[in-house]
């Protein structure tokens, strides 16, 4: 699920090699044509049956998709939510707050359903991703400065970041995916090293 999203796009050539089938479930028109990826809308569940199934989607839409995603009798499941679901929980932001409670409380539903159906399950929680150029973070912040020779910093820029290259995110979702006895359960997954955003 989310095959049209940044990760997905890259994700889906890399399924392909592999030789398996592929169903990639989009909302939007498909924006990469795969050899052995079949593309479907997202509410066409119609007949199918998964082995194991990755969603690259907001991890709080899945509970929508929980039903029909146990109609196919998968046997594992791989997705991502985030490290600000443990970050952003005592933020003076109230939106940050909310983006925290919503990421737990679907967490919470994914394990609870593979529990009960004895399904594999495996949530990767990624700090904040860059890469291709079309992230909304290091990218963004990188077109400004080339833009306008600046990037204006309230508070003086001094909040750690740990962020995790695109590329590393989505092998590490084809290791969850591959990997026999993988334990089910929650993973972080960070960049390398800690910085402030002054020495990006």
């Amino acid at each position: 699920m989310g095959g049209s999203s940044l990760l997905g796009e890259h994700a889906l050539p890399l399924l392909a090699q592999t030789g398996l089938p592929t169903s990639a479930f989009t909302r939007s028109l498909p924006t990469v044509s795969c050899p052995g990826v079949t593309w479907r809308n997202a509410d066409d569940w119609h007949g199918l049956t998964l082995d194991t199934f990755l969603s690259f989607a907001p991890v709080w839409v899945l509970p929508d998709y929980l039903e029909r995603l146990a109609s196919t009798h998968v046997k594992r499941v791989v997705v991502l939510s985030s490290t600000s679901r443990f970050a952003k929980q005592t933020s003076p932001d109230a939106r940050e707050r909310d983006v925290a409670q919503r990421l737990i409380r679907a967490e919470e539903q994914l394990e609870q359903w593979a529990i009960e159906r004895q399904v594999e399950w495996v949530i990767l929680r990624p700090t904040m991703i860059y890469g291709f150029g079309r992230d909304k973070n290091i990218s963004q912040i990188a077109r400004f400065i080339q833009r306008f020779g600046f990037f204006p910093l309230i508070g003086g820029g001094t909040g750690l970041r740990q962020p995790v290259h695109a590329g590393d995110v989505i092998q590490a979702c084809l290791s969850a995916m591959s990997t026999p006895g993988l334990p089910s359960g929650g993973y972080n997954l960070s960049g390398g090293k800690s910085c402030r955003i002054t020495r990006w």
